[in-house]
């Protein structure tokens, strides 16, 4: 599951990073993560997982940790 958020935030975000030096105290404003590629996270998360975020949690999903736990609560 790691891995496939992680490759989702390298893709988007177009990182230098790989799957094991990859940055996961990485949030917003950080590298290129600006609103535009937020939302492109989120429908990339919503689409990988077959999960729906609402309106009102997107806000404050602001850290790949956020999204990880997010994820996790949502999805296992």
């Amino acid at each position: 599951m790691e891995g496939k958020i992680k490759r989702i935030f390298i893709r988007v975000l177009k990182l230098n990073f790989n799957l094991e030096n990859f940055d996961t105290k990485l949030k917003y404003k950080d590298k290129n993560w600006d609103s535009i590629n937020h939302l492109r996270i989120i429908l990339e998360i919503e689409k990988d997982f077959n999960i729906k975020i609402s309106q009102k949690e997107i806000p404050s999903l602001l850290s790949y940790k956020e999204i990880l736990n997010h994820i996790k609560k949502n999805v296992i």
